[in-house]
């Protein structure tokens, strides 16, 4: 799927607590490229989707499509190929929508609303989960939330200005291995729910870390499964 690209603004690790003092450089310039680990404003362009197979019947129906096509907040989570400027035709990412409200409940797979992460400042969660912290912050959107989407795969079409990401947010190391905790947990308790205590207690210790870091800014439950 091909995609256009703005920054959101523009429209497992060891159990140590040093582990968390881990911070990506913050990103700055204009790069050819977007970053992976920010957030993003996407909306599909269906007419460069079918250009290249000179069918006038495809290409009006993707225009129409075009009138109806929304832009959607997602989250970059990395790219599986190496972007390279001036050489490729488009850049590869996976990506993930970011959602408004938790998800719904599904007893096929035995998780509920509690299966998500609020994205500060949106301190919403079922259980109290620790809201995910943006650099900078708060995040643009206060009713955000992360769920444990399967990543989709998509094109962004390289553009002359490059892309400012002096304007973008990131999401820090330390909240991304936070999150990817939460998505361990939730995964292994969908799975054996009565098997999961082990899982919880080393959670317990990563929210007790964090909750140092953070201090009294954000509520958290040490236990919150």
């Amino acid at each position: 799927m091909d995609v256009s690209l703005t920054s959101s603004e523009d429209d497992s690790s060891s159990e140590t607590g040093n582990d968390w003092s881990f911070k990506r450089p913050p990103p700055s310039g204009v790069a050819w490229a977007p970053q992976a680990h920010l957030y993003a404003a996407a909306r599909m362009d269906p007419v460069t989707m079918v250009q290249h197979l000179n069918d006038p019947f495809a290409l009006e129906a993707a225009k129409q499509l075009a009138e109806r096509t929304k832009t959607y907040l997602i989250y970059i989570d990395h790219s599986p190929t190496l972007p390279l400027g001036g050489i490729e035709r488009w850049f590869h990412y996976e990506i993930t929508a970011i959602a408004a409200a938790p998800p719904p409940p599904c007893e096929e797979e035995n998780r509920g609303p509690e299966v998500s992460v609020p994205i500060f400042p949106n301190d919403t969660h079922p259980t109290g989960r620790i809201p995910l912290k943006t650099d900078p912050g708060p995040f643009p959107f206060p009713n955000c939330f992360h769920w444990p989407l399967k990543a989709m795969l998509i094109r962004v079409l390289p553009r002359p200005e490059g892309w400012n990401r002096d304007n973008a947010v990131r999401l820090p190391g330390d909240s991304e291995v936070l999150m990817g905790t939460y998505w361990e947990n939730d995964q292994f308790r969908c799975r054996n729910p009565e098997g999961h205590h082990k899982l919880k207690e080393k959670l317990a210790r990563y929210e007790k870390t964090l909750g140092k870091q953070f201090g009294a800014q954000i509520p958290f439950s040490l236990v919150p499964m």
